[in-house]
């Protein structure tokens, strides 16, 4: 299916939403990139209710976190770092500093309980960082 007739199938229905008062209607052409991106929804949606185990639910929720900052932060242009870190979405530009917000918000309406423990996830990810901080230094510096 091209490109174009997906639009076309999406105008009317846009058309029609957008006379009701309290329904949030985007250009035809807006797309949220958020729900199939890897670690996006669909990833969270399967490893938390399809294939749930605690180090995928947990890896699940650090990685949706990660997603909801890169593709929701909208830095400002002389922000070097912010800039690096960001996508071109933007999301928190288009919903109105909300996006992030709101993302956290629906991803801790699935926590049921938590406690403090030792998790191979944490551990990997640290050990991760440090090797990739071992090794950035130059040879021969």
């Amino acid at each position: 299916m091209s490109r174009e007739l997906v639009i076309l199938e999406r105008v009317p229905l846009l058309i029609f939403c957008e006379e009701f008062d309290n329904v949030f209607v985007p250009e035809y052409w807006f797309e949220i990139d958020f729900i199939r991106v890897p670690g996006g929804l669909l990833d969270l949606r399967h490893s938390l209710f399809e294939d749930w185990s605690p180090l995928r639910a947990l890896a699940a929720y650090h990685e949706f976190i990660d997603i909801v900052n890169k593709m929701g932060c909208d830095p400002r242009p002389w922000d070097l770092i912010g800039l690096i870190q960001s996508t071109s979405q933007r999301y928190d530009r288009r919903f109105k500093g909300k996006f992030r917000t709101l993302s956290i918000d629906f991803l801790d309406q699935f926590k049921i309980s938590s406690y403090k423990a030792d998790c191979y996830f944490d551990a990997f990810v640290k050990m991760v960082l440090i090797f990739i901080e071992e090794n950035s230094s130059a040879p021969g510096i």
